[in-house]
């Protein structure tokens, strides 16, 4: 299997009328998970209240920078339209947080079953980050939703070896710069791929757009931030607290390592349990009259999810590991992996039974982790890093604060505000 729209995949879709009504049970499932949370307390963040003061774009600035000139304006349209500030951009996250996972099952529908598709899909909108950010201010779930659809675009531009999609990726991208220009870091590699195997002139187009857009958002991020430098926040600030926590700042142990205990610990609570229930179903379901069930991922899937992950990985490895949404975008990455060594290894109903206890995992996990901050010990240190990523812990967001400093589990120079040398 490669990334290219497998027999499974054909078969099941070429009933047009299903894909429809898998589509909309879909965001009407996701959707009712969403709307009981959305009366949490706030800020879930502080970053929260800078976009709400940021509401009358483009006169109330600057938010901190980049600025996130999209995210804001479309904070400022909902407002007026007689939404708060606040639940303005919530209403976004939610609509970002119900079209991931359609793409998701879009993306995998051309790859594996529809049904092991579906249950994917609703396994990754279930996951705990997800469910989590979907109910924010922040633009983690609508730049991830971006990000899949350009994901899914340059799909079928590298399976029909089509410019004409390779341009509507760029289009999309183009856009999604002025929502969070580091979607340019993370999917720009895919991008370059994608180039290098089509190779058609008429991709110029897309690049050439792709570039204005960038140097346009450049410009827009002069025009917001170059003003007075004692009320606008500096470009040279923003670069110092993102390598604050870097490799480069802060050497193998307090950097490296430390960022690297950061990602272990999200990702543990994040895709842990559903990771649990994928192997110990993937042993129970292993079907030996199945061609290929032990063999692995083929090379062109492999690539393309290298291609996925490890430039967001690299980055928080390296330079700047902070909130869990930083990780977003590998989330759905891991779940498309996991469908496909499912839709290898076992017979479509197992498959699609383990995808299903996946989502079954991560909905109880996240409805019923007993989140408290009146924790001790060991459950102390996991409720104030990731076990308030849950529904309990959302509601209780205002009371994070009681268990938890930056840099009380594992303090740094950064921390303590010092100036801390280049490593040589």
């Amino acid at each position: 299997m490669s990334i290219e729209r497998s027999d499974t995949a054909q078969g099941t879709d070429a009933k047009r009328p299903r894909l429809g009504l898998r589509l909309v049970g879909l965001s009407l499932l996701l959707l009712l998970t969403r709307l009981p949370h959305a009366a949490h307390p706030i800020p879930v963040h502080g970053d929260e209240l800078e976009f709400i003061a940021g509401i009358g774009f483009p006169d109330a600035y600057p938010v901190h920078q980049p600025g996130y000139p999209l995210w804001v304006a479309a904070g400022t349209a909902l407002s007026r339209c007689g939404l708060s500030g606040y639940a303005a951009y919530e209403a976004w996250s939610i609509v970002g947080s119900v079209a991931a996972p359609l793409l998701v099952y879009l993306i995998l529908r051309r790859l594996v079953s529809a049904p092991l598709a579906w249950w994917t899909a609703l396994a990754f909108g279930v996951n705990p980050l997800v469910w989590f950010l979907s109910c924010t201010a922040l633009t983690y779930v609508s730049a991830c939703a971006a990000a899949l659809a350009i994901i899914a675009l340059l799909q079928i531009a590298l399976r029909d070896r089509s410019a004409a999609f390779f341009n509507r990726a760029a289009a999309v991208m183009a856009v999604a710069i002025f929502l969070r220009p580091d979607l340019c870091l993370w999917l720009g590699p895919m991008f370059v791929n994608a180039a290098l195997r089509i190779r058609n002139r008429r991709m110029t187009r897309g690049i050439i757009l792709i570039t204005a857009a960038a140097a346009l958002f450049a410009l827009v991020n002069v025009g917001l931030y170059g003003g007075d430098a004692a009320t606008a926040p500096s470009a040279r600030h923003t670069l110092d607290v993102v390598l604050g926590m870097s490799v480069f700042r802060l050497g193998l142990v307090d950097g490296l390592a430390r960022n690297a205990v950061k990602l272990a610990a999200v990702l543990g609570w994040v895709v842990g349990p559903p990771m649990l229930v994928w192997v110990l179903g993937t042993i129970l379901s292993k079907d030996s009259s199945r061609p290929n069930t032990t063999g692995r991922t083929p090379a062109a899937a492999r690539r393309w999810l290298a291609l996925w992950v490890l430039p967001m990985l690299t980055f928080v490895l390296f330079i700047h590991m902070s909130e869990a949404g930083h990780i977003l975008l590998v989330i759905p990455a891991v779940y498309v992996a996991i469908a496909l060594s499912l839709q290898r290894r076992a017979a479509a109903a197992r498959a699609s039974r383990v995808a299903a206890a996946m989502a079954l995992a991560s909905a109880v996990q996240f409805s019923l982790y007993p989140w408290s901050p009146e924790s001790v010990g060991v459950k102390r240190l996991i409720d104030a890093k990731v076990g308030y990523i849950s529904g309990p812990g959302l509601w209780q967001i205002d009371r994070r604060a009681e268990i938890h400093r930056p840099g009380d589990f594992w303090p740094t120079d950064a921390h303590d505000g010092g100036e801390v040398p280049p490593k040589q």
